[in-house]
């Protein structure tokens, strides 16, 4: 094989070996208006204000379609009644968050999220209510009965919204990537090796 050749099937073997995509972790409720939100060594506690109906510890049944949440297995559920403004706080930032929303709107009834900062459709899908659209106009987002995952990205200290009209409920549960991707060891020194090689073959054509 020649060098090229060996170079390219070594960065990409490299390349294959990072690890994939970082899991998030979700907010632990432990009521309406508390939880914590752990990210790697950094612990923050949540708190809600707002018009909150309930929440379930730990419902499954809610985010039953992996693809519908993109396959990061949201837990807990924070369930909506009413309209007005909510805000979640964070005691210590955290950095690119991710809102799981469970049957907002009605096909009939949509039901408007006004966010306080920018965000992007991360998954959307069916639910145990069916499968709606969705509409965007800068920072509004509009359900009909949609369920899905929100993406924000940045460093947070808080995040608002204000909902409307009122629906029988809708829920949801914030959370953040659960550690920095970083190479493993068998990736690191293939990337030296294939440095190694080059600099070898440099060397030789420098002759």
């Amino acid at each position: 094989m020649r060098l090229p050749r060996l170079f390219a099937a070594i960065s990409l073997l490299a390349a294959f070996s990072l690890p994939a995509q970082a899991s998030v972790v979700w907010t632990d409720w432990s009521s309406v208006s508390s939880g914590v939100l752990t990210q790697g060594a950094n612990v923050s506690n949540v708190s809600l204000s707002g018009n909150v109906h309930s929440y379930d510890d730990g419902s499954p049944y809610y985010y039953q379609y992996p693809a519908s949440f993109g396959n990061l297995a949201p837990s807990d559920l924070i369930r909506v009644a009413g309209v007005g403004a909510f805000t979640l706080n964070f005691d210590a930032p955290v950095t690119d968050l991710y809102l799981a929303l469970v049957s907002v709107g009605q096909p009939g009834l949509p039901v408007t999220y006004s966010f306080d900062s920018s965000f992007s459709v991360f998954s959307s899908g069916p639910g145990a209510w069916g499968n709606g659209t969705y509409s965007i106009s800068d920072n509004d987002f509009t359900g009909r009965e949609f369920n899905g995952v929100l993406f924000f990205s940045g460093t947070f200290s808080s995040l608002s919204f204000n909902i409307s009209p009122a629906e029988y409920w809708h829920g949801f549960n914030i959370g953040v990537a659960e550690v920095a991707q970083v190479p493993e060891p068998g990736s690191l020194a293939l990337v030296a090796l294939s440095l190694g090689l080059l600099g070898a073959a440099a060397r030789r054509r420098m002759r």
